[in-house]
């Protein structure tokens, strides 16, 4: 029987593990996370930011890592959705 697990947090992602992967700490501790291109939106990030993240955790036969849905700054202005800007 599958059932989603979901995963949300605060904490940083403290170290690129390659490709699209990385390795994010929180206060209950450090979990594999998977960030695709376009879940970024822009947002960078870097190991000192705290971010806010929720995803799907995966279990493969060896590991869990956890598939990042959405990703935010902690305390950053909200993104515009873009568009046209009248000067």
């Amino acid at each position: 029987e599958f059932r989603r697990v979901l995963f949300r947090s605060e904490g940083k992602l403290v170290k690129h593990l390659g490709g699209e992967n990385y390795l994010f700490r929180d206060d209950s501790g450090e979990v594999e996370v998977e960030v695709d291109g376009d879940v970024w939106r822009g947002t960078e990030v870097g190991p000192d930011d705290l971010i806010r993240v929720r995803g799907e955790v995966d279990h493969s036969w060896n590991k869990t890592e956890v598939e990042v849905e959405h990703l935010e700054k902690v305390g950053a202005a909200p993104l515009s959705k873009g568009g046209f800007i009248a000067k």
